[in-house]
C-alpha cells in the first residue's frame, strides 16, 4: 500500500513538472499580440512627443537666429550712417504668392542695407527720388515673419509700451525700392519692394519716414518676429521684439524669458 502511493505521488510530480516545463517553453517562444499592441503603442506616442519636442526647439532656435541677425544688420547700419555722414537704409520684404513660392521652402523675411549715394537724405523737391547703393549681400532670416507689435506685447508685460513707438511693420513708409533698385538680379531673390523701410539718420538716429512734412522723431521703431512656416505665422510666446531708439539710434531686443 505504501508503495502504491510513493508511486502515484512521483507519477503526479512527473505530470506536474512536464505541464510546468511545456508552459514555460510556450512562453518563451514570443510575445503575445497584446503585449506587442502595448509596445507599438508606447513607441508611436514617444515618436509623437519627440517630433512636437524637435518642431518646437527648430521654430525657437529659428526665432533666436533671425533675432540676432537682425540686431546685427540694425546696428551695422547704425554704424555706417554715422561714420560716413550719411543716411542709411534697412528695408524689410515678406515674400508672397509667387515670390513665395519661388524659394522652393519655407518661410523669411527679406532684408537690405543701403546708403544714399550722395550722402543726402535721397528726398528732393518733395519727392523721394532714390540713388542708392547696397552695404550688403541681400539677408534672408529663416523661418520667421513679420508682426504688428501689439499682437505680441502681452507675452513681454516686463517692457514698457506706453512711449510712443512705429511699427516697421504696419507703418507705410515713403522711403521704397526693390533689389533691382540695388543691383540684385531676379532669380530667387525677391521681386516685390521694400516698403517697410528703417532710416538711419548721420547723427544714428532712427525714423520710419512716412512723409515730407511734420515728420517727428519716435520714442522707438518696433520691429515683431513670430516663427512661421510658408505664409502662415503663428503668433506665441516664442517671439520676439526688436526696438531702435529713435533718438540715439542703439539696438536692443526682448523676448520671454530672457529679459
Amino acid at each position: 500500500m505504501q508503495t502504491t502511493t510513493h508511486r502515484c505521488t512521483r507519477v503526479r510530480v512527473s505530470a506536474l513538472c512536464r505541464k510546468r516545463r511545456g508552459m514555460g517553453a510556450r512562453r518563451s517562444g514570443g510575445f503575445s499580440l497584446i503585449e506587442l499592441l502595448i509596445v507599438v503603442a508606447i513607441i508611436g506616442v514617444m515618436a509623437v512627443v519627440s517630433i512636437q519636442s524637435f518642431s518646437s526647439v527648430g521654430r525657437n532656435q529659428a526665432v533666436g537666429k533671425a533675432t540676432g541677425d537682425l540686431v546685427s544688420i540694425l546696428e551695422m547700419a547704425r554704424s555706417h550712417a554715422m561714420a560716413n555722414n550719411s543716411y542709411v537704409y534697412v528695408g524689410f520684404y515678406k515674400p508672397s504668392g509667387a515670390d513665395l513660392a519661388k524659394r522652393g521652402s519655407g518661410s523669411c523675411v527679406y532684408v537690405s542695407v543701403a546708403a544714399t549715394v550722395d550722402g543726402t537724405s535721397g528726398y528732393e523737391n518733395g519727392s523721394w527720388t532714390p540713388s542708392l547703393v547696397s552695404l550688403s549681400k541681400l539677408q534672408c532670416l529663416e523661418g520667421v515673419s513679420l508682426v504688428p507689435v501689439d499682437s505680441i506685447k502681452t507675452y513681454l508685460p516686463n517692457v514698457d509700451m506706453t512711449f510712443s513707438s512705429l511699427d516697421a511693420a504696419t507703418t507705410t513708409a515713403l522711403t521704397t525700392f526693390t533689389a533691382q533698385d540695388l543691383g540684385f538680379g531676379q532669380g530667387r531673390n525677391p521681386v516685390g519692394t521694400f516698403d517697410l523701410v528703417i532710416q538711419f539718420k548721420p547723427n544714428g538716429g532712427a525714423n520710419v519716414v512716412t512723409d515730407l512734412t511734420g515728420q517727428t522723431v519716435p520714442h522707438y521703431v518696433a520691429v515683431g518676429l513670430v516663427p512661421a512656416t510658408g505664409s502662415s505665422a503663428t503668433v506665441s510666446a516664442n517671439c520676439s521684439l526688436i526696438r531702435v531708439d529713435g533718438v540715439t539710434g542703439f539696438v536692443r531686443f526682448y523676448r520671454p524669458g530672457q529679459m
